[in-house]
Formats: C-alpha cells, structure tokens, sequence
C-alpha cells in the first residue's frame, strides 16, 4: 500500500502585515489597551495583531489581504499556543485540513481576518461608543459561551 506524504510549503515570510488603510490606527487601538490593563509593558504590536484576529473571526469579517509585507508582527515574536489560533481559523474558515500544508495561504487567511477587525475595532472607536465597554462586554460574551458550550458536554 502506497503512503502518500503531504508536501508542506513553508513560507518565507518573516511577519505579518497590517491591512494600509486602517494601520495608522493601530496605535489608537493599543492605546485603548493600556488603558484597560493598565501596563504599556504588556500590549504591543502582537496583542493589538491578535485581538484584530480574534475580532474579525468571532464577526466573520475579512478585508482584502494587504500587501505583504513585515509591519505588524514578527514570526519570531509569536508563540506556538498563538500559532495554534492561527492554524484553527484558517482550518474552520477553509474545512480542509490541506490548508495547514500551505503556511502562506494559511497566514493570508490570518491577515484577512485581522485586517477585518481592525476595521471593525476602528469603526466602534469612531462611533463614539466607550471602546473598553465594547471590548469587555465582548470579552465577557465569550466567556459565558465558553462556559455554557463546555457545560453541554
């Protein structure tokens, strides 16, 4: 019987990009962050990259990939728990596990949607809303689906 061995193709990308049109909000973004937890020590490119990822999955919304390039975040700087995020939306967005053989068509997919949410976090900021109300309320719905979905089982 003939084994068939998937062909990874790495990527030769050493970051991430941020989507052109919002990234000059970025830093209002993070702001809004430090002023939630407190510490400038603790928010930097990579968490403000990873709550727009995590944003624009739990909203479905995506952007055009932005041009790649490495002003969001090094690969080096990301862990591997963060790496496993990455990989599970590209795997729930695609339904083909073949994604995860492919790195750039994953992390394209990873750019897409953090690209969504920086809009979407750059329009509730815009709106006049209390961002950190927003962000807590959000951060607070999950937790509670979290709980009752891990309850059911």
């Amino acid at each position: 019987m003939e084994q068939i061995t998937p062909n990874l193709k790495p990527t030769h990308r050493t970051g991430f990009t941020w989507d052109r049109e919002f990234e000059g909000r970025r830093k209002d973004i993070e702001d809004q962050l430090i002023r939630m937890v407190g510490s400038k020590n603790s928010i930097g490119n990579k968490e403000v990259f990873m709550l727009c990822l995590a944003v624009g999955y739990h909203f479905q919304k995506t952007r055009p990939r932005p041009p790649r390039a490495t002003d969001a975040v090094r690969m080096s700087a990301v862990n591997p728990h963060e790496f496993a995020v990455m990989k599970t939306i590209a795997l729930a967005k695609t339904e083909d596990y073949r994604v995860l053989l492919d790195e750039d068509r994953m992390y394209d997919i990873v750019e897409e949607y953090a690209a969504g949410g920086l809009e979407l976090l750059v329009t509730q900021m815009d709106s006049g809303i209390d961002f950190q109300n927003f962000l807590t309320k959000l951060l607070f719905e999950q937790i509670r689906k979290t709980a009752s979905d891990t309850n059911l089982q």
